[in-house]
């Protein structure tokens, strides 16, 4: 056995059968799906090891529906042991109903808290496959949108046949195409290299008196693969239609992730963002958005041409920390977007989860967008892993939604796979759901007539014609040379998710969850919480209000907190001590980010340090009790002109206290970093809040912590309009100012509303 594991690891086939005979057939038959199981991992996972296969199958048994749902949780989103370990489904598609008496129903008629059997099974476990058994004049059943794997239950009687349909099966279910080829072609097919790159499958480096030693580090096979475009059987990134390894391992991402079709991203989210803007908007379009997304959703807006309509973000000044939007917020701002004449928002646009994890309730969102004809993108850049858990569904029976973008009913998301699962930096995905191809297509809600018409083809909206303008965007901004071995990791992020997502979640959330409850244990006795949950943070009300419209936290973003900047300073001294490298930090909190790649060491290895220093981290239960100042920011959300005017206008610099005094229209980003949210933004008026902000970050981490800011003899600098150009946007572009104009007071409107 291969020496990385000290015992083996356990998946589990998960078969609902009330019959006898082929519930006895199928345990009959698992030492020989073992094998086979076998073979496909050596050939794919392992090809270099001759030692037995790790991982063993297990079969699972349930005769009804009951039983299935006792085999997979103990109570309400709590799986057992065994359904974290599920990797596939095998399913009569005639099933008894829950009594035990009467005649079979087909499985789309069997409910389950409320859902159809089906639907529930794709809530909770959507990433798994689901496998269907028929018989023979039972072909008719229709099975249910997505299951398309069906096997004839009398094949089962046919032990070399039903060896040859699993041998196809788990290859299309797990293999990793792209992966697998790059693989062969650089070990195997490999030509003589007379193309790009220019070190030669690293013979710049082998064969250098200087560079042996990077060749050495990074190894053969990080050379190997790092090809180009040339080698043109393993793909293009730039031809998504292309009949490629490539191309099979996106469709297998779409499918395990629940989107129409995804994209791979070699430049970062960030390049996902400004894409998929660019595709979609259109220049004098407004687009409502949160004042806090990702500086790169900003740029996009700038380079579109859009005008934003933003929602006002608080401020939770105890800890420094942005709060998310409230739906009712939400609701307000889009009602008055969709209320201004002649330009109607197109697009609403949420980061979920937020950089300290608050997710939105995606579903009620969703529908809120469908009614009032406007398009939802999610960017899920910190979350690319909440459809593969259970514990990211909220609600029950009918009304339980998954927390994801593609299962909650958003039209767009865009994921930093390297944020949070195995793949290299820069490495991203773009998932576009099948609601939106069905918006596309259809010719139903006038409301979405504009959308038809903006990607129609021959009298009729195209999904054809989306992706092809989408995939042009693409090559605005994909280098011709993207790193194939990066590619490579998104494709084996993919699978891996699907056969041990689940289980690796299940194993941190446990490890969170330990960690949480020893230290504020350890903390209790001293009247102090030292890991926040969302009540710490928020405060009881705002925690509970946000609850009730179904916000949750998530737990993998730890968020430490102090009662005060001296202590929290300390310990970032104690950490880099340590050394433990935190994700970010304000004045009173540090968070840490448990990813995929955080074992059981690394919490054991903080766990001690906390321990260590109980007398310096933690806050007050008695102030956490209480509700924290929390302000609406004022800091710049009022335009005087379109970002891409201010953005590409003539501009001049002036000191940051002037660009306050004389209300100047802001022509760059100021951007605290991380997280990357502008504190300043092109086009906005520049106010007292945000200059307030921007000199406090100066003052607390330095200059250097601000993006954008120029420097002149300890003179702190913003790029401005000059006032040539003010004058000039106002006469130039009388249609633009007009509809900034309706939007800064309908924003204002909905401002005054919600403080109230």
């Amino acid at each position: 056995m291969d020496k990385r594991f000290d015992t083996p690891v356990i998946l589990n086939v998960i078969q609902l059968e009330n019959e006898e005979r082929w519930r006895r057939r199928l345990r009959q038959f698992m030492p020989y799906l073992q094998e086979v199981f076998r073979e496909f991992w050596r050939d794919t996972f392992s090809p270099h090891f001759d030692s037995k296969c790790p991982v063993k199958l297990k079969l699972l048994q349930a005769e009804s529906a009951g039983a299935l749902k006792s085999l997979l949780f103990r109570s309400g989103n709590a799986v057992t042991s065994d359904a974290s370990r599920c990797c596939l489904f095998i399913l009569d598609i005639m099933v008894p109903q829950e009594d035990g008496r009467g005649e079979e129903q087909e499985i789309n008629a069997l409910i389950l808290d409320g859902r159809p059997l089906p639907d529930w099974l794709d809530l909770y476990f959507p990433a798994i496959p689901k496998l269907c058994l028929t018989r023979l004049g039972a072909e008719a059943v229709a099975l249910p949108p997505g299951w398309k794997d069906l096997e004839f239950k009398d094949s089962m009687e046919n032990l070399d046949r039903l060896k040859m349909t699993f041998r196809r099966l788990f290859r299309k279910w797990w293999d990793s195409p792209f992966w697998h080829e790059l693989k062969k072609y650089a070990s195997v097919d490999a030509a003589e290299s007379w193309h790009t790159p220019g070190h030669n499958a690293g013979n710049a480096f082998l064969r250098s008196a200087f560079q042996g030693d990077v060749y050495q580090a990074f190894s053969m096979m990080s050379f190997a693969t790092d090809l180009s475009v040339s080698v043109d059987k393993l793909g293009d990134l730039s031809e998504p239609l292309h009949e490629s390894p490539l191309n099979q391992a996106r469709a297998r991402t779409a499918e395990v992730f629940g989107a129409h079709e995804s994209f791979y991203v070699t430049n970062g989210t960030s390049t996902s963002n400004k894409a998929m803007l660019m595709t979609l908007l259109r220049p004098g379009e407004v687009v409502v958005l949160d004042r806090n997304c990702h500086k790169s959703v900003h740029q996009a807006v700038a380079l579109s041409g859009a005008i934003p309509f933003y929602l006002t973000p608080r401020l939770n000044r105890r800890f420094s920390i942005w709060e998310p939007i409230p739906l009712a917020d939400i609701e307000n701002s889009l009602t008055a977007a969709c209320g201004l004449k002649n330009c109607r928002p197109r697009l609403l646009i949420l980061t979920t989860c937020t950089y300290e994890g608050f997710l939105y309730p995606i579903v009620k969102i969703a529908r809120l967008c469908e009614e009032l004809g406007v398009l939802f993108y999610a960017d899920e850049a910190w979350c690319p892993y909440i459809a593969f858990h259970p514990y990211y569904v909220s609600g029950e029976g009918m009304e339980a939604f998954r927390f994801d973008a593609m299962h909650g009913g958003a039209h767009f998301t865009s994921q930093s796979t390297h944020k949070a699962l195995a793949a290299f930096s820069q490495a991203s995905m773009i998932h576009v759901s099948a609601n939106f191809a069905r918006l596309l297509e259809s010719n139903g809600n006038r409301k979405w007539n504009w959308l038809r018409e903006r990607f129609g083809h021959a009298g009729r909206g195209s999904y054809d014609r989306f992706r092809h303008e989408l995939v042009e965007i693409l090559r605005y901004w994909h280098s011709t040379s993207p790193h194939y071995p990066m590619l490579a990791t998104l494709d084996r992020a993919t699978v891996q998710m699907r056969l041990e997502g689940m289980a690796r979640l299940e194993e941190l959330l446990h490890l969170v969850q330990d960690l949480v409850s020893n230290v504020n244990d350890r903390c209790f006795s001293q009247g102090k919480r030292a890991i926040l949950d969302m009540e710490d943070i928020l405060g009881p009300h705002s925690a509970s209000t946000l609850r009730a419209d179904g916000y949750i936290k998530d737990p993998t973003k730890i968020i430490l907190g102090f009662g005060s900047e001296k202590n929290c300073s300390l310990f970032k001294k104690e950490l880099e001590g340590a050394p433990i490298q935190w994700e970010k930090s304000t004045d009173r909190s540090i968070e840490f980010l448990a990813t995929l790649g955080t074992f059981r060491t690394h919490f054991e290895a903080l766990k001690k340090l906390l321990f260590r220093h109980l007398d310096i981290i933690g806050v007050k239960k008695s102030l956490l009790r209480k509700a924290p100042k929390v302000t609406l920011f004022d800091g710049g959300s009022t335009l005087g002109t379109t970002p891409r005017f201010a953005f590409t206008g003539d501009a001049e610099l002036i000191h940051l206290d002037e660009a306050v005094k004389e209300g100047r229209v802001c022509a760059q980003m100021l951007v605290p970093y991380p997280p990357g949210i502008p504190i300043l933004l092109p086009g906005m008026l520049v106010t007292k809040s945000a200059v307030a902000l921007v000199n406090d970050t100066i003052r607390r981490k330095g200059a250097k912590e601000v993006h954008g800011l120029f420097e002149h003899k300890h003179a702190f600098c913003l790029r401005v309009l000059t006032r040539v150009q003010e004058q000039n946007f106002k006469r130039k572009h009388p249609m633009e100012a007009s509809i900034i104009k309706r939007v800064n007071d309908a924003r204002a409107s909905v401002e005054r509303q919600n403080v109230s």
